[in-house]
């Protein structure tokens, strides 16, 4: 059942992006390429960094024991796996990184149900949770509660992009990893799981760094807009002046001929 679920999850996601990334303005076709180098190269690099985190394992490094392959760690690269073929395929990078923002949540958003049947990702033990087979006891729900979380993530981002008319400005991606950040982190809170570094888990780790990534990636755009602001007025007084001096040399030349 886990595998279907998560298998599932990534198909879903990947039939929404090309949907959403056609309203956003890309053709299916470049779509198919930038998921397609997405979805393998997010696979290569998961494995390379499984295998990272699974060297740590085995040196104990921070005491880990134990680790969890999880696409947390992924969300900082896919932009950068999107940029590849955007350059390629001359789709503007901001772009590119608003049409593929919903594949990484829609599949952790689905995924998370999926760990519910091996009893992974589960929360502190509760008498009014939800049975685990692995303790076979009960825990909090925290796969169901990250599920919801989420999905109130996604359809913030599906307002934001109705208020733009599905116009990109490179700002979705970096909302979505401000918000998914500091969900994720609460979440990993509430998990019973290996804490190695100042109370928290490895992922909840990851979910500040995606939150950091995000908050940066902002203030860029930001500030990208006020330079641009500040060159369209300076471009507006310039043109007044031009059109001020030619319209006074417009009267001195009439007054002359009168």
């Amino acid at each position: 059942m886990y595998g279907w679920i998560n298998t599932g999850a990534t198909y879903i996601a990947l039939l929404y992006c090309l949907w959403h990334g056609k309203k956003l303005g890309v053709s299916l076709w470049k779509m198919i390429i930038i998921l397609a180098v997405v979805y393998y190269g997010s696979g290569l690099l998961g494995n390379g960094i499984w295998s990272g985190v699974e060297y740590l394992r085995e040196i104990q490094f921070l005491g880990i024991t134990r680790t969890v392959n999880s696409i947390v760690r992924l969300f900082v690269f896919f932009p950068l796996l999107a940029i590849i073929p955007a350059l390629i395929l001359r789709v503007k990078c901001s772009l590119a990184c608003d049409a593929i923002v919903m594949y990484p949540l829609i599949r952790s958003c689905l995924a998370q149900l999926a760990c519910i049947f091996p009893g992974c990702c589960k929360g502190y033990p509760w008498e009014h949770g939800i049975y685990n087979i692995r303790t076979h006891g009960y825990h909090f729900p925290t796969q169901i509660v990250e599920t919801i979380l989420t999905l109130l993530i996604f359809i913030y981002l599906l307002s934001i992009l109705k208020d733009k008319k599905y116009v990109s400005d490179g700002s979705i991606y970096p909302h979505m990893m401000i918000f998914y950040g500091i969900m994720r982190f609460v979440c990993e809170l509430l998990r019973d799981n290996e804490k190695i570094l100042f109370g928290v888990s490895a992922v909840a780790i990851h979910a500040i760094l995606i939150f950091v990534v995000g908050i940066i990636w902002m203030l860029i755009l930001y500030r990208k807009k006020e330079n641009n602001n500040e060159d369209s007025i300076q471009t507006l007084e310039a043109s007044e002046g031009e059109d001020f001096q030619a319209c006074e040399g417009t009267e001195a030349a009439e007054s002359t001929q009168g």
